[in-house]
C-alpha cells in the first residue's frame, strides 16, 4: 500500500501522521458498496510502524471527516475508526470526548494527543545532579536506598525513579562506569591517575572505617563486660538484702511467739495463784468454823463437869 503524509493546512496544528490512502478512501466510500470479507479484512488492517501518537492523531483526523453540522459524529463513525486503526471503540470515544473541540475546530484549538506523565512540575533534581551526588558517595553506602538517601539528602522515591530510568544507583556499575572505553580512556574524562587516586582514597576510607568499627567493637565489648559485672554485683546485693530481710522477719516472728508464750504463761500462773489463794481462804474459813465448834463443845463439857 502506498502511504502519504497528511497536509498541514488540512490538519492545522495536528502532528504529521502517516495514514493509509486506500483505507481512508474505503472509510469515506458510501455504505451501499459492500466488499468481500477478505478484502474488507485486508483494508481494515491497522497501519504498521505507527507510534501511539500518530495512531491517535489519525483517529482524530478520521473523526474530523465524520462530524455533522450540529457537532455530533455520524452514525457508525466510532466502530469504523476502531476497525480501521485496530483499537477498541472505547479508545475512539475517549479521543472524541477529550479532543472534541480540537477535532471540530482545528483552527481555534490545538490538538495534542501526546500522553503526558507526571504532575507537570519542574523536576527538583536533574539526572546529572543525582549522578554526581551518587558518585560522591562511597560504594559501601550504596547497597540500600535508605542509606544512600541519608548520605546524599535526596528522597528515596526520587532515587528509585532515577534507578528505574538508567540504573545510575548500582554501586558497582557507578563506581566502575566510564573508566575505560574502547580507546583506553575514561568516558567521563578521567585518566588513570585520577582513577587510581580515587581507588586509593576509597581503600583508605574503607580501612579507616574498619579501624573505627574495630574500636567500636572493643568499646562495645568493654561496656558489655562492665554492664555484666554491674548487674552481677547488683544481683548479689539484692540476694544479700533479701536474705537479711528474711532473717529479720524470722527473728521478729520468733520474738513475737516468745512474747505470746510468755504472756500466756504469766496469765496461767496468775490464774493458778488466784485459785490457790481462794482455796487457802476457804480452808482458813473452815478452820475458823471448826475452832468455834470445838470451843463450844469444850465449854459445854466444862459446864457439865462443874455441875457434877
Amino acid at each position: 500500500l502506498r502511504t502519504t503524509t497528511i497536509d498541514r493546512n488540512a490538519t492545522a496544528s495536528m502532528p504529521n501522521v502517516v495514514v493509509d490512502e486506500e483505507a481512508d478512501a474505503a472509510a469515506s466510500a458510501p455504505a451501499s458498496a459492500p466488499a468481500s470479507p477478505s478484502a474488507a479484512a485486508h483494508d481494515l488492517q491497522p497501519a504498521k510502524k505507527l507510534t501511539p501518537e500518530q495512531r491517535r492523531a489519525g483517529i482524530a483526523l478520521f473523526l474530523s471527516k465524520h462530524v455533522t453540522k450540529n457537532g455530533r459524529l455520524e452514525h457508525g463513525a466510532c466502530p469504523r475508526a476502531a476497525e480501521e486503526h485496530g483499537v477498541s471503540i472505547g479508545c475512539v470515544r475517549d479521543i472524541w470526548m477529550k479532543h472534541r473541540n480540537a477535532i471540530m475546530h482545528p483552527d481555534k484549538y490545538p490538538l495534542d494527543v501526546s500522553r503526558k506523565k507526571g504532575s507537570g512540575c519542574k523536576a527538583k533534581y536533574t539526572a546529572a545532579q543525582v549522578r554526581a551526588a551518587v558518585r560522591a558517595v562511597p560504594c559501601r553506602y550504596r547497597h540500600s536506598l535508605r542509606t544512600l538517601s541519608a548520605k546524599v539528602g535526596i528522597p528515596r522515591s526520587t532515587l528509585h525513579e532515577y534507578l528505574k530510568q538508567d540504573g545510575i544507583l548500582l554501586s558497582k556499575s557507578v563506581a566502575t562506569e566510564g573508566r575505560e572505553g574502547k580507546d583506553g580512556r575514561s568516558s567521563q574524562g578521567e585518566d588513570d591517575d585520577e582513577i587510581t587516586a580515587r581507588q586509593q582514597q576509597q581503600r583508605a576510607d574503607a580501612q579507616k572505617e574498619l579501624e573505627r568499627n574495630s574500636i567500636r567493637r572493643i568499646e562495645t565489648q568493654k561496656i558489655r563486660e562492665e554492664m555484666k559485672d554491674y548487674y552481677e554485683k547488683r544481683q548479689a546485693r539484692a540476694i544479700e538484702r533479701a536474705k537479711k530481710e528474711a532473717q529479720e522477719e524470722h527473728d521478729r516472728h520468733v520474738e513475737e511467739l516468745r512474747a505470746e508464750l510468755r504472756h500466756e504463761f504469766d496469765s496461767e500462773k496468775d490464774r493458778v495463784l488466784y485459785q490457790l489463794r481462794m482455796e487457802m481462804h476457804r480452808h482458813q474459813l473452815e478452820l475458823t468454823r471448826l475452832r468455834g465448834e470445838l470451843e463450844t463443845i469444850g465449854g459445854a463439857k466444862r459446864k457439865e463437869t462443874g455441875a457434877d
